[in-house]
C-alpha cells in the first residue's frame, strides 16, 4: 500500500539523519536499457524525445509508487556520457544500446608531434555547461519537464525541484583521455594529471550551478564517480580526495548521494565517508562498509542487480533485504534498502515488489 504523499520523502531524509523510523526507505536506479525493453521503446527515441522519457518514466514510477527514484524523473542520457561529451568525446550507439563516448585521448597521453595528447587537450577552452556537448539538451528537457510533470511527483518524491545529477572530476577525466591514459598519468604525467583534474573539478561545480540555475537552490545532489575503486589508496589520496572534496565543500548545503557500484572499496573506504557526502550508495558487502564507516554516512545499496535482484526468486530477494536493514540500519535508521546498481534489463516486476515487501515486513 503507498504512503501518504509526505511519508516516502520524509522517511528518505529520516534515515538520512540516523532518525528511527517503523519503515526502512526503499530506492533505486532505472537505466535506460531498462525502463526502454520494459517500456517497448527504442533506446534513440527515448534519450532525445521528452515526452516519451517522460512518459516511460512515469509509468515506471507509477508502477512501483513506494520506490524512491535516484536521480529521480531527470534528463537521463546514460552513465559517463553527458559531462564527457562537453569535452569534445564523440558519442557512439550500437544497435540499441546507450550512449558510450570515445576519449578524445586516443594516442598516450605524450603524443607524438601533432598526435591529439593531454597538451593539447589543456589548452582548450573550458566547455560551456550552457552550450557544449550533450549539456543544453539536459537543460531544453529539464525545461520540458518543469512545464509537463504533473506535480504530485514533485510533492511526493521531490523530484526537479532542487534536483542536480553529475558524474565526478576524476572519472569524467579518466572518460575524456581514456582510462588506460589516466592510469598511466598518476606515474608519467602526475603534473598534467593534476591539470586536468582542476579543470574538471571546476567543470563539474559550473554544470551543477547550472542545474540549480534552472532546478532552484539544490536539495539533493546524486553524484557518481567509480575510480576511487580502480586506484590505490595512495593515488586516491593525491589524485582523487581533494576534487571530490572540494565539489562536495562547494555544496554544502545540499543533500549528496555518492554512487559507486564496485565491489572492491574497501581500500577507499574510510575516506569516503569524510569527503563531504551524506549518502554512500554501494555494491560492495554490507556488513564490510558498515565496519569502515559506521555512523559516518547513510548507507543505501548493496542488493546485486544481476545475482539478486534479476535471477533470484522474490522469497531469496526478502530474506537478503531483510538481512541489510539489521546489519546496516541503527534503530530504524541510517539505511535505504536498494540494489547496488540500476536495474538490468529483463529484471522481474516480482522481483523489484519484492524489494518493498521486505521493507514493510510482508
Amino acid at each position: 500500500m503507498a504512503e501518504r504523499p509526505s511519508e516516502i520523502l520524509a522517511n528518505f531524509h529520516r534515515a538520512v539523519r540516523h532518525e528511527g523510523l517503523e519503515k526502512v526507505p526503499v530506492a533505486a536506479c532505472i537505466s535506460s536499457q531498462y525502463i526502454c525493453r520494459r517500456s517497448g521503446v527504442n533506446v534513440s527515441d527515448y534519450l532525445y524525445d521528452p515526452q516519451l522519457k517522460l512518459e516511460v518514466q512515469c509509468s515506471f514510477q507509477d508502477e512501483h509508487p513506494d520506490l524512491l527514484l535516484v536521480p529521480g524523473i531527470y534528463p537521463d542520457f546514460g552513465c559517463g556520457v553527458v559531462e564527457p561529451s562537453a569535452f569534445g568525446c564523440r558519442l557512439v550507439q550500437r544497435e540499441d544500446n546507450p550512449l558510450s563516448p570515445e576519449p578524445v585521448c586516443p594516442q598516450a597521453l605524450k603524443a607524438e608531434p601533432g598526435a591529439r595528447g593531454i597538451e593539447e587537450l589543456l589548452a582548450r577552452k573550458s566547455p560551456d555547461p550552457r552550450r557544449d556537448g550533450l549539456l543544453p539538451r539536459v537543460l531544453e528537457q529539464y525545461r520540458y519537464f518543469w512545464r509537463h510533470l504533473d506535480r504530485r511527483y514533485i510533492e511526493r518524491y521531490g523530484y526537479l525541484d532542487g534536483c542536480a545529477f553529475a558524474m565526478g572530476p576524476v572519472e569524467t577525466a579518466a572518460l575524456v583521455i581514456g582510462y588506460e591514459n589516466f592510469l598511466l598519468g598518476l606515474h608519467d604525467f602526475p603534473r598534467q594529471l593534476h591539470r586536468l583534474l582542476e579543470r574538471m573539478t571546476e567543470f563539474s561545480i559550473a554544470w551543477l550551478k547550472t542545474q540549480e540555475a534552472l532546478n532552484g537552490r539544490l536539495k539533493r545532489i546524486y553524484l557518481f564517480d567509480h575510480m576511487p575503486a580502480r586506484i590505490g589508496p595512495e593515488h586516491f589520496e593525491e589524485f582523487a580526495f581533494p576534487y571530490l572534496s572540494s565539489l562536495c565543500a562547494e555544496f554544502s548545503y545540499a543533500l549528496k548521494i555518492f554512487h559507486i557500484c564496485e565491489k572492491r572499496i574497501a581500500h577507499v573506504l574510510g575516506r569516503i565517508a569524510e569527503l563531504g557526502i551524506d549518502v554512500l550508495f554501494f555494491s560492495a558487502d554490507i556488513a564490510e562498509v558498515k565496519k569502515a564507516v559506521g555512523s559516518k554516512v547513510c548507507l543505501m545499496g548493496n542488493l546485486s542487480p544481476i545475482e539478486l535482484i534479476l535471477k533470484a526468486e522474490p522469497r531469496k530477494i526478502r530474506e537478503e533485504a531483510r538481512r541489510c536493514i539489521a546489519v546496516a540500519g541503527e534503530c530504524g535508521g541510517g539505511y535505504i534498502l536498494a540494489p547496488g546498481g540500476a536495474f538490468i534489463p529483463g529484471t522481474p516486476v516480482e522481483n523489484i515488489r519484492a524489494l518493498v515487501e521486505a521493507a514493510e515486513g510482508d
